[in-house]
């Protein structure tokens, strides 16, 4: 049995998986960036293991595939239409670790927020000295997407001593909701942090609040970058809406040269998508995709 796995964190625990899986001949990609490379490496592939590489219906009418097992909690990048169609069988999921070290993370980053991190450390280097009063953990933090990251955050922040947190779910941040209560936790809040489904999200309605907020706010956003507008955040930070912008999510992964641009911006403290990313994260999803194909393949 012959498996292809262009995902980096297959990669990272390819030792393991070879001592599992002694039958299988494994061909490990290092991840792949493009879709012309996607489609030539896996067109005459039965079985495959992929990351966020898109899977077209056009691809998928044209290829060899038997099974496809996705490395991740989501299929936004696959035609799950065309596969069932075609009678091909799709995996998908996400480690049990994933949800508490993405959780630990957003702390993180709103911790970092609390204190101003990336802005006085921009000021440090630039040679200026500033003490200023901080929110610290009397800070007003929003969660919005009250699933189970959010619930996670709003739990750790507690134990942390953070007292004036608010969750709400995502679906109330839209233009048909109750617009005068989410307004509202936005002026109230002094870091929104962002764990919402992108299915039940209004880019648009969040990005013109953001515009008429009274004061300027942290951004934390774990969930994705498709939540917010990058280029309307750069004028938001200029004329002083935003304070700052922590994310481990990017609108274009990897970084096409605009939204380079953008986390190379000094208000702007970007991770590359590591959350969940721990080894034994990583193991526990390959596992369970290898299982996935090979009960296909022995079916």
């Amino acid at each position: 049995m012959r498996v292809v796995c262009t995902p980096l964190g297959m990669y990272h625990v390819r030792d393991h998986l070879v001592r599992m899986y002694p039958k299988v001949d494994f061909r490990f990609t290092k991840g792949i960036a493009t879709k012309t490379e996607t489609e030539n490496i896996l067109q005459n592939e039965k079985y495959v293991v992929i990351g966020s590489e898109k899977l077209t219906k056009d691809f998928i009418e044209r290829s060899s595939l038997a099974a496809v097992a996705r490395f991740g909690g989501s299929v936004e990048n696959i035609d799950v239409d065309a596969l069932k169609e075609k009678d091909i069988p799709l995996f998908y999921t996400k480690a049990e670790g994933v949800a508490d070290d993405v959780a630990n993370l957003t702390v993180s980053f709103v911790l970092s927020a609390s204190f101003q991190v990336a802005s006085l450390c921009n000021l440090n280097k630039a040679g200026v000295w500033r003490r200023p009063s901080l929110h610290a953990s009397m800070a007003n933090v929003l969660i919005i997407g009250a699933g189970r990251i959010g619930g996670l955050v709003e739990t750790k922040l507690a134990a942390l001593g953070y007292s004036n947190v608010r969750l709400r779910s995502a679906r109330e941040l839209h233009r048909d909701s109750a617009v005068n209560e989410i307004s509202h936790d936005l002026d109230w809040a002094n870091i929104i942090v962002l764990t919402a489904n992108p299915l039940y999200w209004d880019q648009e309605f969040f990005m013109d609040s953001l515009s008429s907020l009274n004061s300027g706010v942290s951004i934390v956003n774990t969930a994705r970058g498709s939540l917010v507008d990058e280029a309307r955040l750069i004028s938001l930070f200029e004329h002083g809406l935003v304070r700052e912008y922590y994310a481990d999510v990017t609108a274009v992964e990897p970084p096409d040269e605009d939204t380079t641009e953008f986390i190379s911006h000094a208000s702007v403290v970007c991770t590359p998508h590591i959350g969940g990313y721990g080894k034994a994260n990583l193991l526990d999803i390959a596992v369970k995709c290898m299982d996935f194909l090979e009960k296909v393949e022995y079916a």
